[in-house]
């Protein structure tokens, strides 16, 4: 279902997928449906209009850029190979807007969806796909993508596992008292990079423990909205911007605390717990 709250951006952006969907040859998709910022209602004048095709087979190049330009698509951007997933993209302009078509047969979207399952995929490149297919809004096929996403509606505890004790790892002893030493020679650098790589993995962790897939970067503050404690994500936004290096540390610290706490009791992450103690 589309987003009540979508920017106007995210809704025009919808009614175009919604025609060139319409428009799509069956032969060039069984399913298809829209991604990204799109599909979550966050769009602004920049984004783009990302859509997935799906069929049994890959259509040729050919008649996928041809079908786009008879369309209406311009400066077309055909990428020579397939992203890690196996899919196919070509990008262009759309009445305006920035627009990136991506093909992919349903063999390889389900070999997604196993390895996303099976934790082959945990902390890989295609890691961010367990989030965006859980959003994404079919367009046509609804019934084989409605599949697809109950699948990975939710985390299994075992890939959640495999996630929490990756990222509690960083957390170890003297990783604390490393920090503050940094903080007291006044090397900010080195300090920051430290914070941010603490605050990436307190953000990884806030995701695993509430068993959603961890989308991509530039979404993932964003997206947390949904089920992080809003005071936290507050403090996890101007954490970096308190002035003493010190407090600074303090500050992220007991956001990774917080982090920790909100793991469920069957994960044990006391030595990361233990570590914050110096």
């Amino acid at each position: 279902m589309f987003p009540e709250q979508a920017t106007p951006a995210s809704r025009q952006r919808f009614d175009l997928a919604r025609q060139i969907a319409e428009a799509c040859p069956p032969a060039l998709a069984d399913a298809i449906a829209v991604s990204g910022s799109v599909a979550r209602g966050w769009s602004d004048d920049d984004s783009d209009l990302e859509l997935n095709f799906w069929g049994q087979d890959l259509p040729p190049e050919s008649e996928r850029a041809a079908w786009m330009m008879r369309l209406g698509v311009t400066d077309l951007e055909i990428e020579p190979t397939a992203r890690d997933d196996d899919s196919w993209w070509i990008g262009g302009r759309f009445q305006g807007v920035p627009v990136e078509f991506g093909w992919q047969t349903c063999g390889a979207l389900d070999r997604v969806c196993d390895a996303l399952l099976s934790g082959a995929a945990a902390g890989g490149e295609i890691a961010f796909l367990g989030d965006l297919l859980a959003h994404v809004l079919p367009l046509r096929g609804e019934e084989e993508i409605a599949a697809r996403q109950a699948r990975v509606r939710a985390i299994p505890e075992r890939v959640q596992r495999m996630l929490i004790g990756a990222a509690a790892a960083r957390f170890k002893s003297g990783h604390l008292k490393a920090a503050r030493r940094l903080a007291a020679r006044g090397e900010t650098l080195a300090l920051n990079e430290s914070l941010l790589a603490d605050l990436d993995a307190a953000l990884r962790l806030m995701y695993a423990a509430h068993q959603r897939w961890l989308p991509g970067r530039k979404w993932r503050q964003t997206a947390a909205r949904a089920f992080a404690p809003a005071d936290w994500l507050k403090r996890f936004d101007d954490a970096l911007c308190v002035v003493d290096p010190t407090a600074r540390v303090d500050a992220v610290w007991r956001l990774v605390r917080e982090a920790l706490l909100e793991v469920p009791c069957y994960i044990d992450v006391s030595d990361a717990l233990s570590a914050l103690e110096g």
